[in-house]
């Protein structure tokens, strides 16, 4: 697992970390920090009323709390100090957009408090909850108290701003208040952060917007879109958000290539050779050298993963094909740059693009490394990521996942099937000597065309052989 530390700058040691006392709070201080842990000291022999007026007490002390502006800020008065805090990382779907990540503590009460992290600095929320603000739950408690649950106590989400959106009515400029994609924030919890975050940053009132950033959140929004609305939370869509937007970077780089305009009807898949402008967002994708799309792509769009898995250059550009910049090169061989505020485009010789693809390519063949000794078809829970080489990197870490996302349901249960078996097929069945006879044609290697009907067939021919009753023998 990732240690998260290692991307904290040192200067964060500097930061006080407030341990929870085995006894009754002594300061303001410890005061917060035991509400903030939702562990507030209360001897058998204080009533209930007593621990109330402790925890108001506590609240009111937080709401005065101020940080050091390396660690975070419990309001963001103007553009300058969001700048202050806010990263220009890699933010999924919007590359260069500046980012603010918050965390609201004491949700379930009727004074919720809001910290906005210092991106530049913390990237990871339960990393600040615990080096920021002193809070000493485990990594697995925080989670279990801040996401995929409907009795939380703390909210994480993320502002960012879209500095080139342009609204209806003409105004310049949007706030977008996002949570994570698949974790399901209903209405009262989006209320909740909408309303703190529209208190804390009153030069940016009037451009807020919560914008439902995955179908979980989208669906949600749908099915409570009454609410939202009586409550006066303003919401942006996807389609709204980058249908405003002419230029969003997706995944920053560069590449050679031939600029093809790529139609659905286009016989001619595209290759590793070609940068591609799509006009409507295909399917699925091969490997290419860059990607301009006209329609826009959602962070977790296929053709966005497929650019972060080749490190492929990616961006949405609105009207692309007829760009003064793009238009008078389609057809030529091109040099792309996707950087965080433009694209660059230009001609470029032959010689560049062999260059350029003769470094990008693998000094030596790779052979990823199976273990085929292990014969045995397995629960998810008896393997993890050291048996990616028997069982595959997706089963290995799917069960890796199982041992650290406990939520119920959150990670689904399963079984693997071992490379063994994998193996056995593809050569007792002849198919590997069948795809060997295939690849090493020239025209396979030389034509794309051919090559995808080559591998279609493949594909079909490996469907014919049945798989053996005696595999699953002991």
């Amino acid at each position: 697992m990732k240690n998260h530390l290692s991307s904290i700058p040192s200067k964060q040691t500097l930061v006080p970390h407030f341990p929870i006392p085995p006894y009754p709070p002594t300061s303001p201080k410890e005061l917060l920090v035991q509400a903030v842990s939702g562990i507030l000291f209360a001897p058998a022999a204080v009533n209930a009323v007593r621990q109330t007026q402790a925890l108001e007490k506590a609240l009111a002390v937080a709401q005065a709390i101020e940080l050091p502006i390396e660690v975070g800020a419990t309001a963001i008065p103007n553009r300058a100090t969001f700048e202050q805090l806010a990263s220009r990382d890699d933010v999924p779907g919007a590359l260069g957009v500046r980012e603010v990540k918050f965390l609201i503590a004491q949700v379930d009460t009727n004074q919720p408090i809001v910290y906005f992290l210092n991106t530049q600095n913390f990237q990871f929320h339960y990393i600040f909850a615990r080096d920021g603000l002193g809070i000493t739950l485990s990594n697995q408690e925080f989670n279990l108290q801040t996401y995929f649950t409907d009795s939380r106590k703390f909210i994480a989400g993320t502002l960012l701003a879209h500095d080139s959106f342009i609204s209806n009515t003409g105004e310049q400029g949007l706030y977008a208040l996002e949570f994570w994609p698949t974790d399901p924030v209903k209405v009262e919890f989006v209320n909740i952060a909408f309303q703190t975050i529209h208190a804390a940053m009153p030069f940016a009132a009037n451009t807020l917007a919560y914008h439902p950033a995955g179908e979980t959140h989208q669906t949600l929004y749908e099915a409570e879109q009454v609410e939202f609305e009586r409550l006066g939370i303003r919401q942006v869509s996807t389609e709204q958000l980058f249908g405003n937007i002419t230029y969003s970077p997706l995944n920053l780089g560069e590449g050679y290539g031939r600029l093809r305009l790529i139609e659905s009807s286009d016989p001619q898949p595209p290759t590793v050779r070609d940068i591609v402008i799509f006009k409507q967002l295909p399917n699925d994708l091969t490997h290419v050298a860059g990607v301009l799309t006209e329609e826009p792509q959602t962070p977790l769009s296929h053709i966005n993963l497929k650019a972060k898995q080749n490190d492929t250059p990616n961006a949405y550009l609105k009207k692309a094909s007829r760009d003064p910049r793009v238009a008078p090169l389609l057809g030529k061989l091109v040099y792309l740059k996707v950087a965080a505020d433009e694209i660059t485009i230009r001609e470029a010789t032959q010689t560049e693009v062999d260059d350029f693809l003769e470094r990008v390519r693998p000094k030596e063949s790779q052979i990823p490394p199976r273990n085929l000794c292990r014969t045995q078809i397995v629960d998810l829970d008896s393997i993890g990521h050291a048996d990616l080489k028997t069982y595959g990197a997706k089963a290995a870490n799917v069960a890796e996942l199982r041992k650290v996302m406990t939520t119920p349901n959150m990670v689904p249960d399963g079984f693997a099937v071992p490379f063994y078996f994998y193996h056995r097929f593809m050569a007792e069945s002849g198919l590997y000597g069948k795809a060997y006879e295939t690849i090493v044609k020239s025209k396979f290697q030389e034509d794309p065309q051919y090559r995808e009907e080559q591998l279609k067939e493949f594909a079909i021919e490996s469907k014919r052989p049945k798989f053996p009753r005696t595999y699953l023998k002991p």
